[in-house]
């Protein structure tokens, strides 16, 4: 019922075109200790984690960086050009099942640190341990509240439409799921309440972040989702005002509660939102 709703939606946003201007306010246990496979598998481990050291050692020299500063459970750096940085311990697994560890270093947004400061002092209490959100915050969710982030690197068929235009699997972590991955994007795309609702639900990731800030992406998703590369600004407007992303984050705060839609505001601040689920 709610794919359907958003395929009408569809139709109807080619006519919202000619509306007005939006508003800018906007020994490793368990293997064997000889044998060729164990010596490939440790040659693989050093090669990994010698280059993680390597960029790491870049990043942290490079003279652009002139602040750095713990906080939860990672390290803030601030750039001189006042770009920020989230620098944390990761492990995961190989391609082998061998759990290891990254220095993960990534691009992260200094507007969401009143919500990840929320997250810091209320996980325990509110028993947050999953946080659904677009893929660029998933870094600075794990890396400073340490609260899992369901998605916290694109899927390779969005990597052109990332900023770097790349993505370096052994220094930013493992890809996300491609099908769960579009299906989100889909739904923020120009999707209904009710399909989020039942996304995070399929999923068990019941607490959902949005920021105004992702709105500036909705082109890129727009572009992956239509292959449609050619907007006009009419266009591009229509797409943001139709949008489940902006309905999420211009919507008065009353108009979200259980009994309407599913969803409750936790936590707002002039630039972002975290719902829980009912």
């Amino acid at each position: 019922m709610a794919k359907k709703k958003r395929d009408n939606k569809k139709k109807e946003n080619e006519k919202d075109s000619q509306k007005e201007p939006l508003d800018s306010g906007l020994g490793i246990g368990g293997m064997p200790e000889d044998g060729g496979f164990l010596d490939l598998r440790m040659l693989l481990i050093v090669l990994i984690l010698s280059s993680i050291a390597l960029n790491l050692v870049d990043l942290i020299s490079s003279p652009d960086i002139i602040s750095n500063e713990n906080v939860g459970a990672g390290s803030i750096l601030k750039s001189k050009d006042g770009d920020y940085y989230v620098m944390y311990n990761l492990t995961e697994k190989s391609w082998l099942g061998i759990e290891y560890p990254f220095i993960i270093t990534s691009d992260m947004n200094y507007n969401d640190l009143g919500f990840l400061e929320y997250l810091i002092e209320n996980k325990e209490k509110e028993n947050i341990s999953c946080v659904l959100s677009w893929w660029e915050h998933g870094h600075a969710i794990k890396g400073i509240a340490n609260v899992t982030p369901f998605f916290k690197a694109p899927e390779p068929a969005f990597v052109p439409f990332t900023k770097d235009k790349i993505w370096d699997t052994s220094i930013k972590g493992d890809f996300s799921n491609r099908e769960e991955f579009k299906s989100f994007a889909e739904i923020m795309h120009d999707g209904e309440i009710e399909e989020l609702v039942e996304f995070a639900d399929e999923i068990n990731c019941i607490w959902i972040f949005v920021s105004k800030d992702d709105l500036y992406d909705l082109l890129s998703i727009d572009m992956y989702l239509t292959s449609r590369f050619s907007k006009s600004e009419e266009e591009i407007e229509a797409i943001i005002r139709n949008s489940l992303l902006y309905e999420l984050n211009s919507m008065p705060s009353d108009a979200f509660n259980c009994k309407t839609n599913g969803l409750e505001i936790v936590y707002e601040d002039e630039n972002s939102r975290l719902f829980r689920l009912c």
